[in-house]
């Protein structure tokens, strides 16, 4: 046998001795043993990365590592605000804004300033209160004529969503008289985080109503 032969052999043996070990001390290792031992890998693991990270961060210098933190926390807030943020309907995007003064309740009183809410002032759709006007459409009922500009002022008689995003349906009833002796419905009003938007019903041509609104 020639000595690279037997070095070959050598080896062989010494490879066969080891798996024999291994293969011995496997058979010792439970599965709770492995999972002692794994929850020992996360426990030291862990806190040894973030010690790894911060040695690099503190020798790249002051700036860079305030820098890198810096950058960490900007992304650590945008995921957050993906996250968390609320996705709020279209309708929140889409509307026509109405800021007249005498729309609003708590600070016009009297009759009457056109163009009224009839189909060719304010058509079916979205709407957002705003500037003069106030901000919402009025809740509270009303119990007499020549209010908010116009003859037959109204009210909405529902109440308003409070969660971002959420809509509630209500009737809007207007004083020619008697409580809510005319009405429209569906109004539907859509909380968009900081404002509203209501989806207004075009009413008859000629007709001298007006959505009362308040601040």
């Amino acid at each position: 046998m020639t000595s690279s032969s037997r070095i070959f052999v050598f080896g062989y043996e010494i490879l066969k001795m080891n798996i024999l070990s291994c293969n011995t001390v496997l058979g010792k290792v439970t599965s709770s043993k492995m999972v002692l031992f794994l929850v020992g890998f996360i426990l030291c693991g862990i806190p040894l990365a973030v010690f790894v990270t911060l040695c690099v961060c503190l020798n790249m210098g002051p700036n860079a590592f305030f820098n890198m933190l810096l950058s960490n926390l900007c992304l650590i807030a945008l995921a957050s605000y993906v996250f968390f943020s609320v996705t709020l309907p279209m309708e929140c995007y889409s509307y026509t804004t109405l800021t007249e003064s005498y729309r609003n309740y708590l600070t016009f009183s009297g009759c009457c300033s056109t163009p009224y809410d009839s189909v060719s002032y304010i058509p079916s759709g979205w709407y957002r209160i705003s500037g003069a006007a106030g901000t919402q459409l009025l809740t509270t009922p009303v119990s007499s004529i020549d209010i908010c500009g116009a003859p037959y002022g109204g009210y909405f008689n529902g109440t308003l969503p409070t969660t971002a995003g959420a809509s509630v349906t209500g009737t809007f009833c207007f004083y020619t008289g008697s409580p809510c002796s005319f009405s429209v419905a569906p109004i539907t009003a859509i909380n968009c985080n900081g404002y509203y938007v209501f989806y207004l019903i075009s009413l008859s041509v000629g007709s001298k109503y007006r959505y009362c609104s308040t601040s």
